[in-house]
């Protein structure tokens, strides 16, 4: 009989050898964009499978490949290519936009943003950014930051109906998180009144003079 469902099984795997595959490095950028698209095709079949990790990793790779756009004097290796040099950073942007939508998958609010970040510098009016950064600013609960990107991103695009419903649900959020707020600091002014010192009104001009018992400063204090 096989081993039963509670069983433990261990299996021993012995790797006799491996592909390690090109060093994309050292491709000319014309070798390294179908190689790139390629890569990104693959890294697509994994998000939609919600394998968001290892799509998220193979994203990251391929701008990896493309670090190098933003130097001063990298137009000089696209002489007379210029489409090239704008196919390889809209590829760039495209892979960092599907970081931040993979981010937002796994609640890693934080990478999500410094993906936005950097697509932002490169396009200010990206609406996808916007978007994918109000959503990591609500996994954040900072409905401030939220609401301003997705007012910024309704200037833009007023037609964006998904942008609309969530500016309202940010909206109402923030107007929950701002009235809880002010009942703690309300709470908190109160309790500071309460045990501040300097509130305590009872002194010796409120003890009845022939009370020997009750509390307060003695007259011969301020004699």
């Amino acid at each position: 009989k096989g081993p039963g469902l509670k069983d433990e099984l261990t299996v021993r795997v012995t790797l006799l050898d491996y592909n390690k595959g090109p060093d994309a490095q050292s491709f000319d950028e014309e070798d390294r964009l179908p190689f790139a698209m390629r890569r990104k095709a693959e890294a697509n079949r994994l998000f939609k499978e919600s394998r968001y990790c290892l799509a998220r990793e193979r994203y990251a790779r391929i701008t990896d490949l493309f670090h190098h756009l933003d130097r001063p004097k990298v137009k000089d290796r696209f002489l007379g290519r210029p489409e090239l040099f704008q196919s390889c950073r809209k590829l760039r942007l495209e892979c960092r936009l599907n970081i931040a939508a993979c981010s937002v998958k796994l609640q890693d609010p934080s990478s999500a943003i410094q993906a936005c970040d950097a697509v932002l510098r490169q396009s200010p009016e990206n609406t996808k950014a916007f978007y994918r950064r109000a959503q990591a600013h609500m996994q954040q609960k900072d409905y401030v930051q939220a609401c301003h990107d997705l007012q910024r991103l309704v200037d833009i695009d007023p037609d964006i109906q998904e942008a609309r419903r969530l500016l309202q649900k940010a909206e109402k959020l923030r107007g929950q998180t701002d009235r809880k707020q002010k009942e703690v600091v309300k709470y908190d002014k109160m309790v500071n009144r309460i045990l501040d010192d300097r509130s305590d009104k009872w002194d010796y001009l409120d003890a009845p003079m022939d009370d020997p018992e009750a509390e307060g400063l003695p007259v011969r204090a301020f004699a």
